[in-house]
């Protein structure tokens, strides 16, 4: 286990609360810091050793500010206001600003007085997340790539997110049914696929890889919601224990999920290895176990390193770890 945020070889004093969002195949990983009792927070990229790489900035009194993904160029994507506390989707490239994305391009201000939210980037330079329409306000999954939006449709309900999205433009999410419903879905070639339920009412994606396999959350017949893996047109429930309610997060390329269950009132990391489930806590050597508990993980790379929350024993605030196979 490498501490990576707060960087305690900079000599910092840091009683920020840290946040683990995403890790690329660098290991530089993306970490959201906030404050007790300041309604702020901002964001902050970290290199594989838990020295500061950028200063993203963050919400303040006077602008609404996020990040959410990055990729393997080190490209950084999220939203920010701007006129009249409209959002707009962003992407920080490596060495500077990159593009704004907003509305759907429609109406008088071919939709830059319309919000829109970005929140999955590919290593090719396609963007997903959400946007709204300029004439009917309506709330649509995108792909952007290249100056040019295009709009991913519902499954006849009102609204549709996209959060993830491959190097071949795959885009992963969720759409509403006719019902009230929602569905995990992917967007490919401009088709809009149902992936379906574990036998319940919804479910929801959260990451792709460039395999095509898909992992997300869905409900059972009973109501329970499960952690997914989506391969050969059929989604599986992973071996999550009987009676937890899970949740899946991230997934590399060789299938390895990341995710979180809760059972009798706990909650555990996990990590699907495309056999078996295990708690990413019992993964740790008995050295760190003693330091760390860990609390969620958010991200695992195509190496199998672990973006993960832990608090210190003896300390309350929350602590990023980055986690690395042993030898």
């Amino acid at each position: 286990a490498a501490v990576i945020a707060p960087p305690e070889r900079s000599g910092e004093i840091d009683f920020a609360w840290h946040g683990a969002l995403h890790l690329n195949n660098g290991g530089t990983a993306l970490v959201t810091r906030s404050y007790f009792n300041i309604p702020f927070n901002n964001y902050r990229t970290y290199d594989k050793h838990g020295q500061v790489l950028a200063e993203l900035g963050g919400n303040t009194r006077f602008t609404g500010e996020t990040h959410r993904a990055l990729n393997n160029w080190g490209d950084v994507v999220g939203s920010r206001t701007h006129d009249n506390y409209i959002w707009a989707g962003r992407v920080l490239m490596d060495r500077g600003f990159g593009a704004s994305i907003h509305g759907f391009p429609e109406g008088d201000y071919n939709g830059a007085f319309s919000d829109a939210w970005a929140y999955g980037l590919s290593d090719e330079g396609h963007v997903v997340g959400q946007a709204v329409g300029d004439l009917d306000e309506r709330q649509r999954a995108y792909v952007w790539r290249d100056q040019v939006m295009q709009e991913i449709g519902t499954f006849g309900g009102p609204t549709s997110t996209a959060v993830a999205v491959s190097d071949q433009g795959v885009a992963v999410g969720r759409a509403d049914l006719v019902d009230g419903s929602e569905h995990a879905f992917a967007f490919r070639e401009g088709v809009l696929h149902d992936l379906g339920t574990l036998g319940g009412a919804n479910s929801w994606a959260a990451d792709i890889n460039n395999r095509g396999q898909i992992t997300g959350t869905a409900q059972q017949a009973d109501g329970g919601q499960r952690a997914f893996l989506f391969e050969k047109r059929r989604m599986l429930a992973l071996p999550t224990p009987e009676g937890a309610s899970a949740s899946a997060w991230s997934i590399n390329r060789h299938g390895q999920v990341i995710g979180s269950y809760t059972l009798a009132g706990q909650s555990h990391a996990f990590l699907f290895d495309g056999g078996s489930v295990h708690r990413v806590q019992d993964l740790l050597s008995a050295a760190d176990q003693a330091i760390w508990t860990i609390t969620g993980a958010a991200a695992i790379n195509d190496r199998g390193w672990i973006l993960a929350n832990a608090s210190k024993t003896g300390d309350q605030h929350s602590t990023v770890l980055l986690l690395k196979p042993l030898p």
